[in-house]
C-alpha cells in the first residue's frame, strides 16, 4: 500500500509527528524548499496511530506552496492526504482524470482554476528517516542544487 502524506501549514508542527533529530543539512533543505514541491520521509513518533505510519515506522510530510492547500491549512494546520493517482499510474492533469476509487475515499480535492490538479512535475521525495539524506524520487525540486 502506498503511504499517505501529511500536509502541514508550518514546519513548527513537524515535531508533533516525527521522532528524530535533524542535522543542519536537513534543516537547510527544509528552510530552502518548504513551502514547495518537496516531500520528506521522517521517523514517525511511536505514539502515532499505525494507520498514519508506514510499515517501516515512517511518515511523509510536505508543506505545499499551492494557494488552495495553504487556504485549507490556514484553518486546520494539518491534513492527512494521498496522491491524486494510484501507484504506477499516470498523474491526472485534471480532476476529471482522477481515478474514481480515489475520489470515493476522499473528502476534499484541491485544484487550480480550470480543474488542473498538477501544474508541474510531482514532488521530489527525500528520506531523512535513517539520519542521512536519501533521494527517493527526483521531481520538481532540482536535487543537484541541494
Amino acid at each position: 500500500m502506498k503511504p499517505y502524506i501529511v500536509l502541514l501549514s508550518s514546519s513548527d508542527l513537524l515535531f508533533k509527528f516525527i521522532d528524530q533529530d535533524l542535522n543542519q543539512s536537513m534543516k537547510n533543505i527544509m528552510t530552502k524548499y518548504w513551502p514547495g514541491p518537496l516531500t520528506i520521509i521522517f521517523k514517525a513518533k511511536s505514539t502515532l496511530p499505525n494507520w498514519m505510519k508506514s510499515e517501516q515506522g515512517t511518515i511523509a510530510m510536505r508543506i505545499p506552496e499551492h494557494q488552495g492547500w495553504q487556504d485549507v491549512l490556514e484553518q486546520v494546520q494539518a491534513v492527512f492526504t494521498t496522491s491524486a493517482n494510484i501507484t504506477d499510474e499516470q498523474l491526472p492533469l485534471k480532476v476529471s482524470d482522477i481515478d474514481q476509487r480515489i475520489l470515493d475515499q476522499v473528502q476534499l480535492v484541491c485544484y487550480n482554476r480550470g480543474q488542473q490538479v498538477y501544474d508541474s512535475k510531482p514532488s521530489t521525495i527525500l528520506d531523512f528517516s535513517t539520519g542521512s539524506i536519501q533521494i527517493i524520487r527526483q521531481g520538481a525540486v532540482v536535487l543537484d542544487s541541494i
